[in-house]
Formats: structure tokens, C-alpha cells, sequence
């Protein structure tokens, strides 16, 4: 007898004697262990945060502790007051027990934080335009081989390209966008593609408003990488397959803000807010964080309201397919039923256009002479989201066909007057002045019922074969 003895090691993670595969969070900065109106620390040594600003050749003023108003997590938030005018100030996050962060490759880093950006004297911040260069290169990570930065303003590319452009924001409004500054690496442009959003239907954000925004890259040197961008929990932005490092051995080794403005230099003068600001490579540390959640969700308790309906009345005969559209007050997302009084939730269809305040949906199997009714529900952004309990009508019908009380016109019919001796069988043909179908008959006054079909006819030439023809007689065919 052989007996076989084992002894079965389970390792996690484990790649050497003492390094391991963990989840870590790298840097975090809440605001709450400083004093209302002090400075952010900027010459720690050791493992405290540095907000570099004049000693890194910095501008601007520095950031301070504040309290005023509503805070996202805790009790306190950090601050930049900006001058008028003012472009490339940066201020530099910097950890001497944490950057730089190496062996990143192949891992997902999270950057993510809350921001609020209150006017003075109730100037817009940002220019509106479309195609308008107003664009701040927000908050970025930054190291060797990598840059990437959330931005916020109006963008003038769309696509990677100056033409056409990011739309133009809504008033008082400003947009957002994710991208790859320096590198340009393929994919890494700033348009949103997800959920409703585009260059031409960016997200539409207000001042004096707090949000919440991640930034997820996978870190690769190859075209095996990912870039996704998160709006208050909602994914508006996101490339895969793509390289986001310009370095096959990357590292981050600073965090830059733009804390009193990164440009462009048009911006009037404002207060720039931010809080709970986390560089993580675990996922749970940003589900934990509240990040995928409205930081303002219970202040709206109104659904969407609806409106312009289209199409309304009657559309032409013929029609099979027609857009079916409305326009709410803020940014939802429609569904459509044929049945009235469904509740949201059960509604089975889906607007196309999802995150948006124009939702439209083709709509197929149209036919004459039928009345079609849609009724819609919308439901918004905030968490928990507001629903509307009431049905919105999209109503429409189709024309019946114009009658035609005129038959056919028949003509060139043939053969006429004699034909070859010993014929048996002959093609018998005529047109008509539309489509139609006709039938023939030797019997005169038969009817249309009781006559035969041309063997090829519904278009407006018509031909059949007539057989058992015999030398000295004459036939006669009657065409209806």
C-alpha cells in the first residue's frame, strides 16, 4: 500500500518574504483637526500633509480651515479665496511618508473629494459659450509617466479636437470632464460619454452647491487601462482598453490642486471649497466615503416636471416610425408605458436619452388610421431619487390612406390581329396607369371574382400565357 501525505498552504497575496498584495488608502485630508481660519499645513516633515504653495514656486493666497454653511462629512471644510484674473496657481499636496507611491501598475487608483465653488457678488466664475476656452484643470495626480485631472469650466474640444466643442453651459452653470494633460494619451479625452452626457449635453453644474466626484484610472502602459469619471454617484465619463501611463514603472509623488486658479485667467474672483479629499486603491474606502451619493440628496424632495410633448395631432398617412419627445426642468430620466398608471419602477421602456433634460425615443409599427398614447414617468438625480406619481400623455394618430375611387386605366394591350400558323400557346399582356392587379376572362361581363389572374401582375405590366391555342379560330380575352 502507498500512502500519499500532503500538506496543502494556502497563500494570499503573498509575493516574497515580506511584501503583500493590500488595499491601502494613501492619502486623506478632511479639514477637521484644524482651526477655523488657520492655514493649511504646508512645511510638515515626517508623514504630515504639505500644501505647497509659495515653497513649491507657487502663487496665490494660501488655503485656510472654515466652518460656514453646509460641510459634506463633519464639521469643517478647507478653502482658496481667489483674486480676479489670476491663472497657473497651483498648490502642491505633498506627504513625505506617502509619495512617492510606487508599483502601481496594473492597479486602480480612486481619487476622489467633494468641491464647492461659491461667486462674490454673484459673478458667474466661469464663460459660457460653446467653444469657449474657460477651462480650470482642476485637481490632478501626478507623478512619473502620469497626469490625470478632473476639470471643470467650459471646454473648448470635443472628441480631442477644437471643433465643435463642449455645448454651451446653461447659465450660472459650469460643466465638468476628465482627461490626460501633457501625455494626450488616446481615450483620455474630457467629453463624457455615459448616461445621457456628451460633448454636446455636458453635465450641468450650479455654484453655491456642494458635489461629489471620483476619478478612477487603472494604471497600464498598454491599451489595457481605464479612465471613469463619477458625478454624485452617477458614471458620466468612461474609456476602456486604453494606456494611461506614458511609463511602464509609473509613480504619483504629488497631488496638484488648483487652489487659487489653474487657469485660465478670465475667472472673476470666487471662494473654491473642498472637502474629504482621498487617493485610495480600494473601492470600499469610496463606498465607505459617501462618494456615490448626492452630498446635498435630501434638499430636493420635487420630481421633474414635464413638458413640450411632441409629436401632437395627426401625422401624414404612410407614416411607420415617428420621434416621440419632451423636455423636463432638470436633469432625469424618462420611462414610457402604453398602459396609464404604471408606477416608474414598473414601466417597461426606457428613453434613449437617459441624464438629460431632452429625451426623445423612436417609436416603430405605426400604421394608418390608429391613435397612439404614451404616458411618461421621469425620475431625477438625488439619492433617493424623486419620482413622478402622476402620467404625462404623448398623444398622436396616424391618417388613414387618401381613397382612390378611380380604377385603373388599361392600355397596349396584346397581341392584336392575326398570329403565327401552328401556334399553341401565347403570351397575353397590358399595362396599367398605377399598380394594380388584373385578371382576364374569355367570357364577356364575367365578373372580377370569377376571372383568373395574370400569372405576373401588382405592378402596372401584366402578363400571363394562354395555351390550347388552335389554327382558324379567334380568341378574345376580357382584362379587368
Amino acid at each position: 500500500m502507498i500512502i500519499v501525505a500532503f500538506i496543502l498552504v494556502i497563500g494570499v497575496g503573498v509575493f516574497g518574504s515580506d511584501e503583500t498584495v493590500r488595499a491601502e488608502i494613501y492619502f486623506y485630508f478632511d479639514a477637521e483637526d484644524g482651526i477655523v481660519g488657520d492655514e493649511l499645513p504646508h512645511h510638515q516633515s515626517g508623514g504630515g500633509a504639505n500644501f505647497c504653495q509659495t515653497e513649491c514656486s507657487g502663487l496665490g493666497t494660501r488655503a485656510t480651515y472654515q466652518s460656514i454653511g453646509s460641510v459634506p462629512q463633519g464639521n469643517q471644510y478647507f478653502q482658496w479665496e481667489t483674486v480676479e484674473s489670476q491663472n497657473n496657481h497651483y498648490c502642491e499636496i505633498k506627504n513625505v511618508g506617502v509619495f512617492p507611491i510606487e508599483n502601481i501598475l496594473g492597479k486602480t487608483l480612486y481619487l476622489a473629494f467633494y468641491m464647492r465653488f461659491d461667486r462674490k457678488d454673484e459673478n458667474d466664475i466661469w464663460l459660457e459659450g460653446g467653444g469657449t476656452q474657460s477651462w480650470d484643470k482642476g485637481i490632478e495626480m501626478r507623478g512619473n509617466g502620469v497626469r490625470w485631472t478632473v476639470g471643470w469650466g467650459q471646454w473648448d474640444k470635443c472628441d480631442g479636437s477644437y471643433s465643435p466643442g463642449f455645448a454651451a453651459n446653461q447659465d450660472h452653470h459650469f460643466t465638468i470632464g476628465s482627461g490626460n494633460p501633457t501625455y494626450h494619451l488616446p481615450g483620455s479625452e474630457y467629453n463624457p460619454n455615459l448616461n445621457g452626457y456628451s460633448c454636446q449635453n455636458p453635465p450641468q453644474l450650479t455654484y453655491e452647491r456642494w458635489y461629489a466626484l471620483i476619478l478612477g484610472v487603472n494604471m497600464a502602459c498598454d491599451t489595457t487601462g481605464s479612465r471613469t469619471l463619477w458625478l454624485n454617484g452617477v458614471k458620466i465619463a468612461e474609456s476602456t482598453g486604453i494606456q494611461t501611463t506614458n511609463d511602464c514603472f509609473p509613480d504619483i509623488d504629488h497631488i496638484t490642486m488648483g487652489g487659487t486658479l489653474a487657469q485660465p485667467g478670465d475667472s472673476t474672483a470666487h471662494y473654491r471649497k473642498f472637502d474629504a479629499l482621498i487617493l485610495t486603491d480600494a473601492w470600499h474606502d469610496i463606498v465607505d466615503g459617501g462618494y456615490l451619493s448626492d452630498p446635498e440628496g435630501g434638499s430636493d424632495i420635487t420630481p421633474p416636471s414635464r413638458s413640450d410633448p411632441q409629436p401632437t395631432g395627426t401625422l401624414t398617412s404612410g407614416t411607420t416610425s415617428t420621434n416621440v419627445s419632451l423636455t423636463t426642468n432638470e436633469i432625469a430620466t424618462c420611462k414610457y408605458s402604453e398602459t396609464a398608471g404604471k408606477a416608474y419602477d414598473d414601466i417597461p421602456n426606457t428613453f434613449s436619452s437617459i441624464n438629460a433634460t431632452t429625451h426623445s425615443q423612436t417609436i416603430t409599427g405605426l400604421s394608418d388610421g390608429n391613435t397612439y398614447t404614451y404616458y411618461i414617468r421621469c425620475q431625477d438625480t438625488v439619492t433617493p431619487p424623486n419620482q413622478n406619481t402622476d402620467d404625462f400623455n404623448i398623444s398622436f394618430s396616424v391618417a388613414n390612406a387618401a381613397s382612390d375611387t378611380i380604377p385603373p386605366i388599361r392600355s397596349n394591350g396584346f397581341p392584336q390581329g392575326e398570329i403565327e400558323a401552328g401556334t399553341t400557346a401565347q403570351d397575353i399582356s397590358l399595362m396599367t396607369d398605377e399598380d394594380a392587379t388584373c385578371r382576364y376572362s374569355p367570357i364577356q361581363g364575367a365578373s372580377y371574382a370569377a376571372m383568373t389572374n395574370f400569372s405576373a401582375t401588382t405592378g402596372t405590366n401584366h402578363t400571363t400565357e394562354v395555351t390550347g391555342l388552335e389554327n382558324g379560330l379567334t380568341y378574345t380575352y376580357y382584362v379587368k
